[in-house]
């Protein structure tokens, strides 16, 4: 279904890369469980210590609070419901969808590695791997959970673009907490006919599906990247 290669650079440029390739033989769901699940398996010690970092620096503990808990356990059910009740009618559901059995074969394959190791003390919850692709509502929540953590997942990134007669230049820079220091380059290719993009690279980080730096490079020759401007006043919030 799919093959990956993990090179791991970090200590050398700061960033391991992770490149995962499915097969085009492959239904699109198929394609997203065996990307998710490869990675899960390969980074499972990337994903164990990023989620330690986040966990500790930021929930002060060693897993969220109750209510931001019961937030995403809410929003997972809110996703699989409108998956199922949109099934075969609404194509952003049906992405949802695949991003959904890519999170959920990552932990498949996560859990496999590391009973294949022996190493039951990294075992982590499903919803403790979901913390990692949801850090950007964990942003805003973390300020209005009632238990003492943590303040200020406030981030600042910067974004340059120049243009010159024959090239187009762009780049990124991040500032962001050193819980999020554990950096993979991640390269992930479906090639299948309903779509024009085949695949994408991004920065990102080890149990995440997506750039948090809003950096990406597309196969279909787009780039995309964006800054963020965060509003932390409590008002906005009620």
């Amino acid at each position: 279904m799919a093959h990956v290669r993990l090179v791991k650079d970090y200590f050398k440029d700061g960033w391991d890369k992770l490149y995962i390739y499915a097969s085009p033989s492959a239904s699109p769901l198929q394609q997203h469980q065996a990307v998710g699940f490869l990675e899960g398996y390969s980074t499972y010690l990337e994903i164990y210590a990023a989620y330690k970092n986040f966990a500790q620096l930021d929930f002060g503990k060693a897993d969220a609070p109750e209510n931001i808990q019961d937030f995403l356990m809410n929003q997972l059910s809110f996703m699989d419901y409108m998956v199922s009740s949109k099934a075969g009618s609404d194509v952003f559901w049906e992405y949802v969808g695949y991003y959904l059995a890519q999170i959920r074969y990552m932990h498949a394959g996560y859990s496999a590695r590391i009973k294949k190791e022996g190493k039951p003390e990294l075992a982590l919850t499903f919803l403790q791997l979901y913390y990692l692709p949801s850090i950007g509502d964990l942003e805003d929540l973390i300020q209005f959970s009632p238990e003492d953590m943590e303040e200020g997942m406030n981030k600042n990134c910067n974004a340059y673009i120049r243009l010159d007669p024959d090239q187009l230049y762009t780049t990124q820079a991040t500032h962001n907490r050193y819980s999020f220091l554990l950096r993979t380059y991640k390269f992930y290719s479906y090639p299948r006919n309903d779509v024009a993009n085949q695949w994408s690279a991004f920065s990102s980080r080890p149990g995440d599906l997506i750039s948090k730096d809003d950096f990406f490079l597309l196969g279909s020759g787009l780039r995309v990247l964006e800054t963020s401007l965060s509003n932390n006043n409590p008002e906005n919030m009620k």
